[in-house]
């Protein structure tokens, strides 16, 4: 006997809240995020580009509703991850403890730090 599409949907959506319960603890520190984009780890540099383009797609919408953006990052200035890097090294410099806080925060928080918004 096949299973019901409600099996089928039932089993698909208990799958993909427990992956999705994962993901939620799997972001990992600012110091981790440094340390394995150092030594060359393509899951995490594109768990970097990742949320790069994310919070870029986030200032869209927000500037698309007329909304204050994040960060005002110049509109012809394109960035590598490599750079995306730096912006999130020099940032955690200021301060050792913002290493082992969540890496997704602190570059959201060294790209406001680095392309301020005017007042």
């Amino acid at each position: 006997m096949l299973p019901s599409r409600g099996h089928i949907l039932g089993a698909l959506c208990a799958a993909l809240t427990m992956v999705g319960a994962a993901s939620l603890h799997a972001e990992g520190t600012a110091r981790e995020l440094i340390a394995h984009v150092k030594q060359g780890d393509t899951e995490t540099i594109s768990a970097l580009a990742g949320m790069s383009i994310g919070l870029g797609w986030a200032n869209t919408e927000l500037e698309s509703r007329s909304m204050p953006q994040l960060y005002c990052q110049p509109p012809n200035l394109s960035l590598t991850y490599q750079q995306h890097l730096a912006i999130l090294e020099a940032f955690v410099r200021q301060d050792q403890r913002a290493l082992d806080l969540p890496a997704g925060f602190m570059l959201l928080e060294a790209m406001k730090f680095t392309f301020p918004c005017p007042r």
